[in-house]
């Protein structure tokens, strides 16, 4: 029986009772969700303070109830099914045991701990939300379009009637829109991803056109008014990733691997076309001003380009182990305020996820993480053999959280948005396929 076919009779089954475990399991999923969407804290004046050192008491309030709330309702899943789904992703079980070691060189341990108890509670909280609905995965997708459509819905009402809260009033970005999210880029990037939820499910037809095109409309709303022009990118990238990938047009991916190849051999000759002509080698400027060009912009990414040369000093200070997992950027006063002192402006982060993961885990740290995201990638490539759709629309998740880290801090902050979903993806992939693999005998 193909993917198509399977989905079809899917589709045609009756609907399925859930029992109050599998309900308690939906509502940790969608707490979760709106705790990693909205401000953190609760906090919606976006300012940085001292209190990021010890950590917000409403974060540690939300995030543990629903820690505690998992652990208890784990008792419900057979242990073999949960140790399955986390086998699956050992690499990530390798990054988290090394995200510990860094409590042996850390100045803040205590901080790492706090963080690595996060890690651990999210990703417990996600095993078991796959183990009770990786079957109804369209169910899980259909609560998130809700939850966009109440976020965006009141992102558009504090807009246009409490501006004080909805729009940004900061020098270079007054004006934007941010809702009841804590940044404009957040509301773009969350409204870019609720798009593509929506065209997923869409495409399944388990919501209606109406109500679709209602949650599309909304988003649209306000990923326009946030004036993020890397979230308008990243929904046209992911969702013509989705739709390329979907339908079976080719058979095998040794065309895409020649591609691939053919782009890096131009890439290369580029490159070195660019030494001869300039005697030197491209810089980062060179290369962004195309880009930074078709948008508007300048060639630093509105300052981001500052903060990475001074980055890379600092990864030059300790290059193979880091800072410490999450012991970098802990607001003023912390290892990261000579940073503001010499931009003479308060920096929030690095504007990078993957300078940030250099920074705190060194270039160790950096090759595991690159090696989770190559082991999830492999995973998906496997997962195209049996359900297609799926797999394309975890590939179009995993293009948004690679782009999005060239400009945005989300990799590994567990309790972000997108890392939080990018976490969801690996962790029902590997759910998905423990269900469709012939030889573990549960095919159906």
């Amino acid at each position: 029986m193909n993917s198509h076919t399977m989905q079809a009779a899917h589709q045609m089954e009756a609907p399925v009772q859930l029992s109050l475990p599998a309900w308690g399991g939906a509502a940790l999923f969608v707490l979760a969700l709106l705790f990693a969407a909205l401000p953190s804290g609760l906090n919606w004046e976006a300012k940085l303070s001292e209190e990021m050192m010890e950590g917000s008491w409403i974060v540690r309030l939300q995030w543990t109830s629903l820690f505690v709330c998992a652990w208890f309702l784990m008792r419900y899943i057979p242990l073999t099914t949960m140790i399955g789904h986390v086998k699956e992703n050992w690499p990530l079980l390798v990054l988290m045991a090394f995200c510990t070691l860094s409590i042996a060189w850390s100045d803040f341990p205590g901080i790492v701990v706090k963080r690595f108890v996060q890690f651990v509670g999210v990703v417990s909280i996600l095993v078991l939300v796959a183990s009770f609905h990786e079957e109804h995965f369209d169910r899980l997708m259909v609560a998130t379009l809700w939850i966009a459509l109440a976020l965006c819905g009141l992102s558009i009402v504090f807009a246009l009637a409490v501006p004080r809260i909805g729009i940004e009033t900061a020098v270079g970005i007054e004006g934007t829109w941010k809702g009841i999210l804590g940044q404009k880029n957040q509301l773009g990037l969350f409204s870019a991803m609720s798009i593509y939820f929506t065209v997923f499910c869409l495409s399944r037809r388990v919501v209606s056109p109406l109500f679709a095109g209602v949650v599309i409309a909304t988003c649209a709303v306000c990923l326009l008014m946030s004036r993020s022009s890397s979230s308008a990118t990243l929904t046209v990238l992911s969702l013509s990733i989705f739709l390329l990938l979907r339908r079976e047009f080719i058979r095998s991916f040794a065309p895409i691997v020649r591609v691939m190849l053919l782009a890096g051999l131009v890439l290369c000759v580029v490159y070195l076309g660019f030494y001869f002509v300039n005697a030197r080698f491209p810089e980062t400027a060179d290369i962004l001003a195309p880009f930074a060009a078709l948008f508007g912009k300048s060639t630093d990414l509105t300052g981001r380009g500052d903060i990475w040369e001074i980055m890379w000093r600092t990864i030059a200070k300790h290059p193979y182990l880091g800072v410490g997992y999450s012991s970098f950027w802990l607001g003023p006063g912390g290892p990261s305020q000579f940073i503001s002192d010499e931009l003479m402006w308060t920096v929030p982060s690095a504007h990078n996820g993957y300078l940030e993961v250099i920074n705190e885990l060194g270039w160790i740290g950096f090759a595991l993480f690159v090696g989770m995201l190559v082991h999830h990638a492999f995973k998906l490539m496997e997962l195209f053999r049996y359900e297609r759709d799926t797999a394309a629309f975890h590939m179009g998740l995993l293009a948004i959280f690679l782009v999005s880290n060239f400009s945005e801090s989300t990799a590994l902050r567990v309790l972000a948005f997108l890392q939080f979903v990018m976490l969801f993806s690996m962790i029902m992939v590997a759910a998905t396929l423990q269900r469709v693999r012939p030889w573990n005998g549960s095919h159906r």
